[in-house]
């Protein structure tokens, strides 16, 4: 996510330059993909996470209005970071944020598999 939204800003950044600017994406077909793959997936985690608790509707909820805050967030982070800093600096800041989610979900995320299928017995 952000991918857009820094190559967004980095035309604006350029226009304000004089530069001229063609911007082609091809984002929209890798989000089709992506979207498909989470869109399952975070379902199954998450039904898994909250089996027989009654939250699952609710945690559904949560989790995608996380997703849109981020989606809408992102726009103004990247504009606001690269236009005075530059383009590299926006790709360093979602690269820290990817990081440091991936270092949330690694070491906090516990594991939805049953255990006696991770150690199956003879």
């Amino acid at each position: 996510m952000g991918e857009t939204s820094l190559a967004c800003a980095t035309s604006i950044s350029l226009g304000d330059r004089d530069a001229r600017v063609l911007l082609v994406s091809t984002d929209p077909a890798s989000n089709l993909v992506a979207a498909g793959i989470f869109g399952v997936v975070s379902v199954l985690v998450i039904a898994d996470l909250t089996q027989g608790s009654g939250r699952f509707n609710l945690t559904i909820g949560a989790i995608s209005t996380a997703v849109g805050i981020g989606a809408s967030l992102s726009q103004v982070i990247a504009g606001s970071i690269v236009h005075p800093f530059g383009s590299n600096a926006g790709f360093l800041f979602l690269a820290a944020v990817a990081s440091v989610a991936f270092t949330i979900l690694y070491f906090f995320m516990p594991e939805s598999r049953d255990k006696q299928f991770l150690n199956p017995t003879p």
